[in-house]
C-alpha cells in the first residue's frame, strides 16, 4: 500500500496538496523511480544539506520558474518541515504549472527521522 495521497481535499480556499511520507519516497529513490526532487528552502540551508539529485529553487522564486520545471516527470517539493513545500505547489500551480507535485511530509525533518539516510552536501 502507498502512502502516497492522492486526493487534494480542498480547504475554504485553497487545495491541500498531496503528501508522501519520507518512508515511500525512500523507497521510490532505492528503486530508480524518475522523479525529480525539488528543495525550496533558502541557499544556505540547501548547502547545509539536501536530498541526492534535489534541485534547488527558493520558495520566493518557485512561481516565477514554474516554467523550468519538467512536468512530465513527478515533482516531489520539500524543505525543512512541509509548510514551505506546501506554499510552493499551491504557488505553481497559481503559476499554471500543471505536472504531478506531492509535499514531502514533514520536509527534511521527516526524512531525517524516519528514514536517517545522510543529506548530500555539495
Amino acid at each position: 500500500m502507498s502512502t502516497l495521497l492522492t486526493a487534494e481535499p480542498k480547504t475554504r480556499t485553497r487545495k491541500i496538496p498531496a503528501e508522501i511520507a519520507p518512508t515511500e519516497l525512500h523507497r521510490w529513490l532505492r528503486q530508480g523511480k524518475e522523479i525529480q526532487l525539488l528543495a525550496v528552502r533558502e541557499p544556505h540551508e540547501f548547502a547545509a544539506g539536501h536530498l541526492p539529485d534535489a534541485r534547488l529553487l527558493p520558495l520566493g522564486q518557485a512561481a516565477a520558474h514554474a516554467h523550468d520545471i519538467d512536468p512530465t516527470l513527478l515533482t516531489v517539493v520539500y524543505c525543512k518541515g512541509g509548510v514551505r513545500s506546501a506554499k510552493a505547489i499551491i504557488a505553481l500551480r497559481e503559476a499554471g504549472f500543471t505536472g504531478a507535485l506531492v509535499n514531502l511530509k514533514d520536509g527534511i525533518v521527516g526524512w531525517a527521522k524516519d528514514v536517517g539516510s545522510e543529506l548530500t552536501k555539495p
